[in-house]
């Protein structure tokens, strides 16, 4: 089968290397290079140079609207979708002989939107999935043809769930695309539809009233992206690895400092965080840390970037 596959982040690239090995991909299309890093280093997605290193044709455009004409110079059975990054014209959705395809990374109607893995981690759900479905012109709202299932692990990150979910999809898609035919159509259940927002930097905030479960889940979330954070002593501290302990005192109060983690408080038990980072310097586990940063001492408090403990 021909295909026009549409894809920008790691998880798009496993599903585009399953695809290029069982059909034939006439178009990669992908989000253009984006500025990196504190130099700014223009950088392309791994689609992108999954797509030149094995000379398939590639566009990048800024707005898929620009680039229909182009697009639908390629005859194809399917579009296929996988965490591109922009809403996709009806009349693209309209052009395969077959059908417009995304591969969205819940089991919808449960998190709807741009941040499903995120929200699986950070609600602590126990299990999330692949779901087939056709594109429509509302976001994710189309009916699906097939779900495949996966269940979390209640150690795994984001990073991990995503990498897993990668490996799902690029071992299901061709078959669904083969046996395509044989799924009906099933309408989603609106009464179930729940929304997986764009992330924002206040995701990140951690606030020491909440439950130490609660901030654990957060942390797993949302640590890589857009990063969890709190302020003490008028400093920002990113945290990348905690854990909870039973621990009781005031929410946001530092209770202990030592090679096993930094102890604060929270609404219910406490936070042990075992790496963390200050502004300006890299990554560091505890021990590394207490060695250069004895301001640190218990009986401090910490709160949100907004204040609030």
């Amino acid at each position: 089968m021909k295909i026009i596959f549409m894809g920008t982040a790691s998880f798009s690239l496993e599903v585009l290397k399953a695809l290029h090995a069982a059909h034939e991909v006439v178009l990669v299309v992908t989000q253009p290079d984006k500025e990196v890093g504190r130099k700014k280093v223009l950088t392309p997605s791994l689609v992108s140079e999954f797509a030149k290193s094995n000379q398939l044709p590639l566009i990048k455009p800024q707005r898929l609207k620009d680039a229909i004409d182009e697009i639908t110079s390629y005859e194809c059975d399917f579009i296929v979708t996988a965490s591109f990054g922009q809403f996709v014209p009806t009349k693209l959705l309209q052009y395969p002989k077959k059908k417009a395809i995304n591969e969205h990374a819940s089991l919808l109607p449960k998190y709807r939107g741009a941040s499903p893995i995120h929200q699986a981690i950070r609600n602590g759900d126990t299990e999330t999935g692949i779901t087939y479905m056709e594109m429509v012109k509302e976001m994710d709202a189309g009916d699906y043809y097939h779900q495949e299932r996966l269940s979390i692990d209640a150690t795994w990150t984001t990073r991990e769930l995503m990498d897993h979910l990668a490996v799902l999809a690029s071992q299901t898609i061709n078959p669904f695309l083969n046996q395509f035919e044989t799924y009906p159509p099933i309408q989603q259940d609106i009464s179930k539809v729940s929304f997986a927002p764009k992330l924002s930097k206040e995701d990140g905030y951690i606030d020491f009233s909440q439950s130490a479960s609660v901030i654990v889940n957060q942390v797993r979330a949302f640590a890589d992206e857009p990063g969890c954070r709190f302020m003490i002593d008028n400093q920002e501290i990113k945290v990348f690895e905690v854990s909870t302990t039973n621990h009781s005192g005031e929410a946001g109060e530092v209770l202990s400092v030592s090679e096993d983690g930094i102890i604060i408080a929270c609404g219910r038990d406490s936070l042990q965080i075992t790496e963390l980072q200050l502004p300006g310097k890299t990554r560091q586990n505890i021990s590394v840390f207490i060695q250069g940063n004895s301001w640190l001492i218990p009986g401090m408090k910490g709160a949100t970037p907004h204040g609030r403990i």
